[in-house]
């Protein structure tokens, strides 16, 4: 989901008890490309702080809701993905 001038992706993978693979190839390479309908954006990738986390998970919980009940059904922290410009 779009924030501002970044993306927001959550590795929520259902609730699942392990991430997805999406998330741990990210963090072996943190370049992303992410198309938004006709704009492409090249990205750096990284997992919120947990001070960002707290800040950002309600703008994703708002997008989709089942976020919630997905953090509901693991043990796991879902990390949310912060995708920016590069500096």
């Amino acid at each position: 989901m779009r924030d501002g001038g970044r993306y927001l992706a959550v590795a929520s993978m259902g609730g699942a008890p392990k991430h997805p693979l999406w998330y741990l190839n990210l963090l072996a390479d943190p370049e992303v490309t992410i198309q938004d309908k006709g704009e492409v954006h090249h990205l750096i990738a990284r997992t919120a702080t947990p001070a960002e986390k707290e800040e950002l998970w309600p703008v994703a919980v708002a997008e989709w809701p089942d976020y919630e009940n997905y953090q509901l059904r693991t043990e796991r922290d879902i990390p949310l993905v912060i995708c920016e410009y590069p500096s």
